[in-house]
């Protein structure tokens, strides 16, 4: 069936802290190794959406504050399937602004004090969310969502991707790294699957394991079996080219 598109209207979330973004209109999981993997995302309480269609009790939306693609200044916005239970239709959009700026270390420290927040929280596959095991919705970070609300906490917005994110970093080296600054990884010839924080000592990851996951600390040497002073952006660790990005530089 077709879904219905609408004229342009907005909603906001319901006074429910969370609400999964799903590939399709239904709640059934897709299970693979135990992680759901019809979680697009997850909307926040009073977040800005976009409907541009419906299918019986189903909005298909935007969230403008969640891009995508490879610029955060000219770009399309996540999309997917939120259940009507969880929004309210409203008048108007109320979107947070997030003006290009550029980052101060203190910005810098406090991205990853807010990381370091999320330290063993659960992993969740497309989760945007502290983890609160008394919420009706699963809660939990993946690896991008861990770094995508950790720069939201000082006003600096991403896009809500890994290989998003690592494509509209600047490029920098390792010995080069400041705190906040983040390390891609991507398996030989195809496109960057993780990204980690650097803290100024070691990484913070929410890592994936199957089934589970958590947010962790962890060394870059205990990580990938090298020395960060061995490495160079563009080289093949353990069959994964590691990418070096920074932020808010102009």
């Amino acid at each position: 069936m077709i879904p219905l598109l609408l004229a342009v209207s907005l909603c906001y979330a319901r006074p429910l802290q969370i609400a999964d973004l799903r590939l399709e209109p239904t709640d059934t999981p897709f299970s693979v190794c135990g992680h759901d993997r019809h979680r697009v995302s997850q909307m926040q309480k009073d977040q800005c959406l976009h409907i541009i269609g419906e299918l019986d009790h189903w909005y298909e939306v935007t969230i403008p504050e969640q891009s995508v693609g490879h610029s955060i200044w000219i770009n399309s916005s996540i999309r997917g399937w939120v259940h009507k239970r969880n929004v309210v239709k409203a008048g108007r959009c109320s979107c947070r602004s997030f003006p290009k700026r550029t980052l101060s270390l203190r910005d810098r420290k406090r991205i990853v004090l807010q990381a370091r927040e999320y330290v063993g929280q659960a992993y969740l596959w497309g989760g945007l969310t502290w983890a609160n095991p008394s919420s009706v919705i699963t809660t939990g970070v993946n690896c991008s969502g861990l770094v995508y609300q950790s720069y939201v906490s000082v006003g600096f917005l991403l896009p809500r991707r890994s290989p998003d994110q690592c494509a509209v970093g600047m490029p920098i080296e390792p010995q080069e790294l400041l705190p906040g600054d983040l390390i891609f990884y991507a398996p030989v010839a195809r496109p960057v699957k993780h990204v980690m924080m650097w803290t100024g000592s070691d990484l913070i990851e929410s890592y994936m394991s199957f089934p589970g996951g958590s947010v962790r600390l962890i060394s870059f040497e205990e990580r990938f079996g090298v020395a960060l002073s061995s490495v160079k952006d563009g080289d093949i660790v353990q069959g994964k080219i590691l990418f070096f990005r920074r932020y808010g530089e102009e």
